[in-house]
């Protein structure tokens, strides 16, 4: 099949990464997949969507398809997917997770909501990857439960692998970010409105006080950097944070590859219930030893991680034990199941199957 993909966010966005993940298992599949190049960056205000909706609009009336998909219902991209509807094309959205909810209350987020609702039950297929996301879009987004697909987030298994680090590669990422001699901690992520950096960070004192040789490697950039790196000097932990910037996602395995641990950590917000972490499904399958908390979808991984209450101080207490050694195994049984289960080529060739299903 001929297949026509978009992002409605820039590059520099998750949603930008799973639309780019989707596209090249689609093709390693055998469809001729034509991404429309998002914006670099984001832009305040969320201008991202004027820019880009000429050329989004110009490629859906000059792009014949068989199918037609965009990643997030914003109108940037659903008003080009109804112009190929119009022209006799099947329309896909993924909805990967409710980005309005993550600013709660406000104007921002009343709007967010509103001009998003009305393109999935327009499409003739919409995936989603989480069950409190199917009861979302069925209850409030009026999606007939037939049209729904469910495309969990996947991992890139010939890129998230381990051995394929160079060892000179993570000497010269040690020595460049001085981490030399310490206990490295990575956590990887878009700084934005859905990054729960700050409740980390808040722990990190107290792992500095019962592990002084620790790191921790903030891997990714955004909106929000520069407070975050304003809250760790606030909170006296400027010393043992690095952050990287935004990286290409090729760049971001060689900190996985060099971490002691990784980290994740959701707040207890309804945003986070209809997420699903593509990071944390990257750190296990790399067999590395994780520590999460226990809201939503990380909850179902506890046999994979080292897993917490929802609590900065627990969290804390256990990334100290991990960083002092604790290890039972469970990243190695992580690692089979992942790479067995959420490997893009398998979820990307059941969605062109399924695809082919709907043209047909």
């Amino acid at each position: 099949m001929k297949i026509l993909l978009y992002s409605s966010l820039a590059e520099d966005t998750g949603g930008a990464i799973r639309a780019a993940y989707i596209r090249e298992a689609l093709e390693r599949c055998g469809h001729d997949v034509v991404y429309v190049k998002p914006l670099k960056k984001t832009r305040p205000l969320k201008f991202d969507f004027l820019l880009s909706l000429p050329s989004y609009t110009f490629a859906a009336l000059t792009t014949p398809c068989h199918v037609a998909m965009a990643i997030k219902p914003y109108p940037n991209t659903g008003l080009p997917l109804l112009l190929r509807k119009m022209l006799g094309t099947k329309i896909v959205i993924d909805v990967d997770d409710l980005d309005y909810a993550y600013r709660e209350g406000g104007i921002i987020s009343w709007v967010g909501e509103k001009i998003q609702k009305p393109f999935p039950r327009l499409c003739d297929m919409v995936t989603y990857h989480n069950d409190n996301l199917f009861h979302h879009l069925t209850e409030d987004f009026n999606v007939a439960p037939d049209k729904l697909y469910r495309l969990d987030q996947g991992i890139d298994i010939k890129q998230f692998d381990d051995k394929a680090v160079h060892e000179k590669t993570r000497k010269n990422l040690i020595e460049r970010y001085d981490l030399k001699e310490k206990k490295i901690v990575t956590y990887v992520a878009h700084l934005d409105p859905a990054c729960d950096l700050d409740a980390i960070l808040e722990g990190l004192p107290m792992v500095r006080e019962a592990v002084p040789d620790f790191c921790l490697v903030v891997v990714g950039g955004g909106l929000f950097e520069k407070q975050f790196r304003q809250l760790a000097e606030r909170l006296g932990v400027g010393d043992c944070v690095r952050f990287t910037g935004l990286l290409p996602k090729e760049g971001v395995i060689p900190f996985i590859a060099i971490a002691d641990c990784c980290v994740v950590y959701y707040k207890d917000r309804k945003a986070n219930y209809c997420r699903t972490s593509m990071k944390l499904r990257e750190y296990i399958s790399m067999g590395k030893r994780v520590v999460c908390n226990d809201v939503s979808e990380l909850a179902k991984h506890k046999d994979y991680t080292y897993q917490t209450k929802t609590s900065v101080p627990e969290f804390s207490r256990m990334l100290i034990d991990v960083l002092k050694g604790k290890s039972d195994g469970r990243e190695e049984r992580g690692k089979t199941c992942m790479r067995e289960n959420f490997s893009w080529d398998v979820l990307s060739g059941k969605l062109g199957k399924k695809m082919e299903t709907l043209v047909r």
